[in-house]
């Protein structure tokens, strides 16, 4: 397991330990990030976009992804 994975599974279980929802944002276009976090069971809720602050932040679209369940692995 890499270090990504590795840091999620501790993330999610300290999230399930303490109750909470794990949600998080990513560029839109980040594929590589998107793949990662489908794989280790986070799903798209939402999107956001910054068509006026696109040119400050340097993206136009966010995704907001949350783990499918708070069962640890």
């Amino acid at each position: 397991m890499g270090i990504g994975p590795t840091l999620l599974c501790h993330i999610k279980n300290m999230a399930y330990r303490q109750g909470k929802k794990l949600i998080l944002d990513i560029i839109a276009d980040n594929e590589g990030a998107r793949r990662l976090y489908e794989r280790n069971g986070l799903f798209e809720i939402g999107r956001k976009s910054f068509i006026l602050s696109a040119p400050l932040l340097g993206f136009r679209q966010a995704v907001r992804m949350q783990f499918s369940s708070h069962i640890p692995d």
